[in-house]
């Protein structure tokens, strides 16, 4: 019985680093697409675009596999709910991601140069929210006080994120250079680059909860 729920513990704990590493690379792939999106380079954004779909098929996988696991049944030291909560944050911010891929290469739209660079910077804060996010993940199973301390973190990005939205909508809305069109495909690319740290910052306070929870 010792042995099997040992057994259980490492394959979620193994599980959530390996959702983790996904995370990160959807992150880098985002940042990449969100570079050559900016850039025009079409081509580049459909090669992207099918890395972020491969890697988020990947985290629905090893998501399902992790649930199969918990519904055997015995303690991994956390209550299944919670670990179920946290598999859902993190696939919703990989959903997340593929919409906003999915997206960019539907819908391509010209940027002045200084502007793409605004919307790049959003990318980048949205990226390394993402990837503290998956350092969240990664931290779980050794050191609760870190995982809060990169759950903190994802709040901080998010915020910055946000503010960098809002400069990014005002200055397209004021850009007589900016079609109608283009105006409108920009707003919602900036708001949905948002929602993607919004939903890490979900994941991250799900880590959070379950961190404060289990050391007290």
């Amino acid at each position: 019985m010792w042995f099997a729920r040992k057994r259980l513990r490492d394959k979620v704990f193994e599980t959530l680093e390996e959702l983790g590493d996904l995370s990160e690379d959807l992150a880098s792939a985002l940042l990449e697409q969100v570079r050559a999106y900016v850039r025009g380079d079409m081509e580049e954004v459909a090669e992207e675009s099918r890395r972020v779909v491969e890697l988020e098929r990947r985290v629905d996988s090893l998501i399902g596999d992790m649930s199969r696991c918990l519904m055997e049944g015995g303690s991994v030291g956390f209550l299944a709910q919670d670990v179920f909560s946290l598999a859902d944050a993190v696939d919703h911010v990989a959903n997340r991601v593929e919409v906003i891929s999915r997206m960019m290469v539907s819908c391509p739209a010209s940027i002045p140069e200084d502007l793409g660079r605004l919307l790049v910077t959003l990318a980048e804060k949205v990226s390394s929210a993402v990837r503290s996010m998956a350092e969240c993940l990664e931290e779980l199973s050794e050191d609760f006080e870190e995982a809060l301390e990169k759950a903190e973190e994802v709040e901080r990005l998010r915020d910055e994120a946000v503010e960098i939205e809002f400069e990014f909508i005002a200055e397209i809305h004021t850009r007589g250079e900016v079609s109608p069109k283009d105006y409108v495909v920009l707003r919602d690319i900036a708001a949905l680059l948002t929602r993607v740290a919004a939903a890490a910052d979900a994941a991250a306070d799900t880590v959070e909860t379950m961190a404060i929870r289990y050391v007290s």
